[in-house]
């Protein structure tokens, strides 16, 4: 009997390290795509369907359209989100626009030079409707037809953001 029970230890203890593994890897990915799946519900942010305002991401790349401005499947990549400031690219230009009244928080296109530019919120007031986005609350860029400035969005076209992804 002390035999058997002497065995049955033995292989228990060999046993053990077969069963129990160390999952953390598992465990760090599984947290990283819950994160990704909750800021994708959140915000409603789907990969090819449009909407006209974004929380920034650093990372994400959109595709944005203006059809009253007659702009279509322009990439914007965000590099940076810090603080009220949010850094992106717009064909090949950076550009860092805030939701400071004093700064420049908004996009306007240039349509003379095709071009995209920085504008402070007087500047968009002056000329809705060449508004592309605004930044507001902080992360958020959303059309012109949705600032929290009636002179803009009355003013203004509407833009749609488009989540670029390899799927779509």
């Amino acid at each position: 009997m002390k035999k058997l029970f002497n065995l049955s230890l033995a292989l228990s203890v060999f046993a053990s390290p077969l069963f129990l593994t160390s999952c953390e890897d598992e465990d760090t990915d599984n947290k990283e795509q819950i994160i990704s799946e909750e800021k994708d519900q959140t915000y409603n942010i789907q990969p090819g369907v449009p909407v006209s305002s974004i929380k920034a991401y650093v990372g994400d790349t959109y595709v944005i359209d203006n059809e009253s401005l007659g702009i279509t499947g322009v990439s914007v990549s965000i590099t940076k989100v810090e603080d009220s400031f949010i850094t992106f690219t717009v064909t090949g230009t950076t550009i860092t626009i805030s939701d400071s009244d004093d700064l420049m928080s908004c996009v306007l296109y240039d349509a003379k030079d095709k071009d995209y530019v920085e504008a402070s919120r007087a500047e968009a007031i002056a000329n809705p409707e060449n508004v592309l986005f605004v930044c507001q609350n902080g992360s958020f860029l959303v059309s012109g037809t949705e600032s929290d400035l009636a002179d803009i969005r009355n003013g203004a076209g509407k833009t749609i953001f488009k989540k670029w992804d390899y799927l779509y």
